[in-house]
């Protein structure tokens, strides 16, 4: 009898404005028996710091989230209406680059700025 396999770690990427869409999205794969990582949300206070601390706090989520990319399985983009951002554009080249599959929880659009 072989080994039962270990639950794959989804890494969900996505742009902060879409919070309520990345919990749906994350209790989708844990009720599929997956595992899933990501940053917290974090956009209130975002919004309401300084602009050289917003910037250092997106730069620090953006190296947690390579993290996390990099201990993830797959990587799972949540993009509510297709969109993905350049924060999110550059996470799934992150991905990519290293060997991890990238799924879209809808279908794609072009690359706006966001």
């Amino acid at each position: 009898m072989s080994e039962p396999q270990p639950p794959r770690v989804v890494c969900l990427c996505g742009s902060a404005r879409f919070a309520a869409a990345k919990a749906a999205v994350a209790e989708a794969e844990r009720a599929a028996g997956r595992v899933v990582v990501t940053t917290p949300d974090m956009q209130a206070e975002l919004d309401a710091m300084r602009p050289g601390r917003r910037a250092a706090a997106l730069a620090g989520l953006a190296a947690a989230h390579q993290l996390l990319i990099e201990a993830a399985d797959e990587v799972l983009i949540v993009n509510p209406g297709g969109y993905v951002g350049e924060h999110t554009a550059g996470e799934i080249s992150y991905a990519r680059e290293r060997g991890k599959p990238v799924r879209m929880a809808e279908p794609e659009r072009e690359l706006e700025a966001g």
